[in-house]
């Protein structure tokens, strides 16, 4: 960032319950440490509702952490939400095998389930 010769402003936007934050909060901090030409403020999210509206991940999730870089005129120049696409990509491709392979796994024990449940509703 320094090499940058900007002068940067950064809103972060997190919360401490957060696995992608507090991977990734601390990363930020200590890239721009000691930097005289990064302010970074933080915010929590559900703390300012009205600052994480601005900021939707996809226009309707509440994702974070949310990384938004202004310049020194307050005009926006770059946003990270949650993490970098590519790293979103391969979770979610993780997730559907997990998922698949679960099902493949589970197919006869979850049906049964499904009409212990049923029966359970009816005789409510």
């Amino acid at each position: 960032l320094g090499k940058l010769g900007k002068k940067l402003k950064l809103l972060v936007i997190t919360e401490d319950w957060c696995g992608d934050a507090l991977y990734n909060v601390p990363v930020l901090a200590k890239l721009v440490e000691g930097n005289p030409n990064v302010e970074m403020r933080v915010f929590l999210r559900d703390k300012n509702p009205d600052l994480i509206e601005q900021y939707l991940n996809n226009g309707m999730f509440r994702s974070i952490p949310v990384f938004v870089f202004f310049d020194e005129n307050m005009n926006e120049v770059a946003r990270l939400i949650e993490r970098p696409p590519s790293i979103t990509e391969a979770l979610e491709k993780k997730m559907l095998e997990v998922r698949r392979q679960m099902r493949v796994d589970n197919l006869e024990p979850w049906r049964h389930e499904v009409v212990n449940e049923i029966k359970k509703l009816l005789k409510a």
